[in-house]
């Protein structure tokens, strides 16, 4: 009986991958982005279809895979070739066509064609090249694939699913063939999704098809991509409030706001409340308006933005819901809950209460402050000259009330009325008004004093040594001036003080008072805040571990946010600032002695210490052997190892250790991240490393690394910060304060002992470590008592309280 060929087709896909989390699940021309993929090659003929997953990610696309008639399967999520073997044994499948999540833009042409060929040359893989990046697929036979399996224990080739049939063509019949249109069989256009910039271009690929109402075929990806790959592709919304009793001033600051972004994103305006003479001073400026009540259609039609800024000033969760579905969010001077969860969280202005708020950029550093025309002036010896200035619309009429207490009284004033207020005003002698200027700074420079309510102007005239008297139209910007501290504050009901303010700034008694907030660093990092939306990296707050959606945000600070997962208890970063992390000597330097008051080579004998407690340890499942220091730092656990009966080699990420290992400790060592053991034979009786997996993103492909070198039960040996420890849990405030920016991670004890099961290990032993009595007894009488320090030391490890722990596990 004649054998059948059956063929699948295998897509695969994990949520919880380290360059950008949840991807899958981003929206996508309408649909989440892994929908895409499978309505692409829903037209190659196959027996089957399987959506190949993580054991994690495999709740979460279940109802997507059945939703379009596919299987689903799941299995290892680093051992990838191994998930291909097992799910071609599952389903019985001959020939498999590899598709990757990555790719919306997989070409069903490109799939056909290749699927022939394979068929054509009865050969074990085939694939055509070059095609734009993204749109290709492989055809491999299933059969090779379990050669490869049981041929190779590279972990790059285990991750990869097919590196070892091309490396071995001796082996494997191979054919690569280009493809039958050499004007798109191009290899210089990218559309895969691998980062946010990927999907940024993506979105803007929806929206161009459809504009130009082609299929995504490889000819009209092609004249996208021609169109966009020197151009602007990156959108950004802005939503705010102006007019309406609202004035101009959030306005003008989101205004200043895209004009130093509008060499990155084609920025669109909407306001929650506004008027036509808003929209004017929108258009003016070269932005387009779109009304807000066509928002979620446009955006259906046009994908995400790839920001949204919203100046808004007291949001609900609910409604910071529909600005996320926009795009993600960076919230501006948001009192509100909805500023919560808002991906970056900014407060421009003074502090005023709910100060359980947390803010990723806090404080007047970061107001969008144009420092340009204005002039420091020294103070003068009698105040002559007032400025009177109360925004676009004065909808209280504070100009008149103003008006009526200083004029006759020998000053000469210039009064502002903005280009909405509508109010007629008398005429007083040795008032000049000033209708609708372009700019109040040269009226600030010309000033001695002005009066206006909080807002820009009151920054640019303290940042001129001018001083304010301020005069607010409403109890909300009262606090926000008395948040401030600012000593010149008129609320409505005391009017009747206008005269005494008057008479101690006259009698130049305000230089002294007022010196602080001249003083003010206004706008000083307002270019951090600048380079954040231009460089972070939105994605899906997904835990890395388990994959759970619901993390909770208990952070923020102008690099990050720190979620924690409810499910396994992992803190992880979400980082909203690029910083470059490295580990010069500066580290082992000065770095280190900030830290722990003595260089790393000072702090030898202490480091040694901790290493005979390891090593005695280790050697309850190996007494010898070879041994792996990976991030070793100057190597003096290999030093202690090598002396007791271990042939050692480290790893380092720096140069510098590396040269001391080899040159003042005669040791071996090797510079190299672990991508040095991706494609690395060697294996090892033991591995350490100490203090390492939290800076590492993909901790988990650093695991199954350590896993395929090490030699069957052979011993791993880590430590790392405890996430249950007592200072997270009990002084969190303190303890996230001081977290250091480069560990994505802190761990627990539990979720890393499922981690090890899962990545293979077992015979786990846990070790609780950073035991320090004196963070919960703070009396020095009862410490000094041992009996009372060794009881609450074995309650913190009975407890696992300790603020670090050690892990050890063995290879099945």
């Amino acid at each position: 009986m004649i054998k059948m060929n059956r063929v699948g087709v295998f897509l695969q896909v994990r949520l919880n991958s380290s360059r950008m989390p949840g991807k899958a699940l981003l929206d996508l021309g309408g649909k989440p982005l892994i929908m895409q993929v499978m309505e692409r090659v829903n037209v190659v003929p196959a027996d089957v279809r399987v959506l190949l997953t993580s054991h994690e990610s495999e709740k979460y696309l279940t109802e997507i895979a059945h939703s379009m008639g596919w299987e689903i399967f799941s299995g290892d999520s680093q051992n990838v070739l191994k998930r291909f073997v097992d799910a071609a044994g599952h389903f019985n499948v001959d020939t498999v066509i590899r598709v990757t999540g990555d790719n919306p833009f997989t070409s069903p042409e490109i799939a056909i064609e290749t699927l022939n060929i394979f068929n054509k040359n009865n050969c074990d893989l085939a694939y055509i090249a070059p095609v734009p990046y993204g749109s290709g697929v492989e055809v491999v036979s299933s059969q090779a694939l379990r050669k490869a399996l049981v041929s190779t224990r590279l972990p790059y080739n285990l991750e990869h699913v097919t590196p070892y049939i091309h490396k071995n063509t001796s082996e494997f019949k191979v054919i690569a063939e280009k493809y039958h249109d050499p004007v798109v069989g191009r290899g210089d256009i990218r559309v895969t999704v691998d980062t946010r910039e990927d999907y940024e271009r993506a979105n803007y690929y929806f929206k161009k098809l459809k504009e130009l109402k082609h299929s995504a075929s490889l000819s009209s990806l092609a004249v996208v991509w021609d169109d966009i790959k020197d151009g602007q592709y990156r959108d950004m919304l802005i939503i705010t409030v102006a007019g309406a009793g609202h004035g101009v001033g959030h306005l003008k600051r989101m205004l200043r706001l895209a004009g130093d972004l509008r060499d990155s994103f084609k920025i669109k305006f909407s306001f929650l409340s506004g008027n036509s003479e808003s929209v004017s001073m929108v258009n003016e400026y070269g932005f387009e308006y779109i009304d807000f009540e066509s928002l979620d259609q446009y955006v259906a039609d046009n994908g995400e933005f790839g920001r949204v800024i919203t100046d808004l000033r007291d949001t609900t969760v609910s409604e910071m819901e529909i600005y996320s579905g926009y795009g993600p969010v960076y919230s501006i001077d948001d009192m509100g809950e909805g500023g919560q969860s808002a991906f970056v969280n900014v407060r421009t202005l003074p502090s005023i209460d709910k100060e359980e708020f947390l803010f990723n950029y806090d404080g007047l550093e970061y107001l969008m402050f144009d420092k340009s025309g204005l002039v420091k002036k020294e103070p003068v010896p009698k105040i002559k000259r007032i400025l009177i200035t109360f925004g676009g619309a004065d909808e209280k009429n504070l100009t008149e009330r103003v008006l009526e207490s200083i004029t006759g009284k020998g000053f000469e004033v210039k009064v502002v009325i903005g280009p909405f207020n509508n109010h007629s005003h008398k005429e007083y002698a040795g008032v000049e008004f000033v209708k609708s200027p372009e700019t109040l700074k040269d009226l600030i420079n010309w000033a001695d004093l002005v009066f206006t309510s909080f807002g820009m102007t009151l920054m640019e005239s303290l940042y001129c040594a001018v001083p304010v008297i301020i005069v607010n139209p409403s109890d909300y910007h009262d606090r926000l001036a008395a948040g401030m501290g600012y000593p010149y504050l008129i609320k409505q009901d005391e009017m009747g003080q206008l005269g005494n303010f008057l008479s101690e700034i006259m009698a130049s008694d305000y230089y002294d008072k007022l010196k602080y907030f001249f003083e003010l660093p206004f706008g000083g990092k307002y270019g951090d805040l600048i380079h954040s939306i231009k460089e972070s990296q939105p994605a899906v707050a997904i835990c890395p571990f388990c994959s759970s959606l619901k993390s909770k945000l208990v952070d923020r600070n102008s690099l990050y946010n720190m979620h924690r997962c409810p499910e396994c208890s992992l803190y992880f970063l979400e980082y909203v600032s690029a910083d470059k992390m490295d580990y010069d000597n500066n580290y082992f330097l000065s770095e280190y002695k900030n830290q722990y008051g003595k260089t790393y080579e000072e702090d030898r004998e202490n480091i040694r210490s901790f290493a005979k407690n390891r090593l005695n340890m280790i050697k309850k499942y190996k007494k010898s052997g070879t041994l792996l220091d990976y991030g070793s730092g100057l190597g003096f656990f290999s030093e202690y190892a090598s002396e007791n009966g271990f042939d050692t080699l480290s790893c380092d990420v720096s140069d510098y250790a590396c040269e001391y290992i080899r040159n003042k400790l005669g040791l071996k060592s090797v510079c190299a991240d672990q991508k040095y053991f991706e494609d690395d034979e060697s294996h090892f009786d033991v591995i350490v490393s100490y203090y390492v997996i939290e800076h590492i993103k993909d901790f988990e492909k650093l695991l199954f690394l350590f896993h395929c070198h090490l030699n069957p039960g052979g011993v791993l040996s880590l430590s790392t910060p405890n996430g249950t420890g007592f200072s997270i849990k009990y002084k969190f405030d303190e303890y996230s304060s001081k977290h250091p920016k480069d560990h994505y991670y802190i761990f627990n004890p539990k979720m890393f002992t499922k981690l090890l099961k899962r990545r293979g290990f077992d015979n786990i032993r846990i070790r609780v470590t950073g035991i320090h009595p004196g963070r919960i007894i703070k009396s020095k009488f009862l410490l000094n008592i041992k009996f009372v320090y060794k009881i609450v030391s074995f309650f913190i490890k009975i407890l696992k309280l300790g603020d670090t722990f050690e892990i050890y596990a063995q290879k099945v």
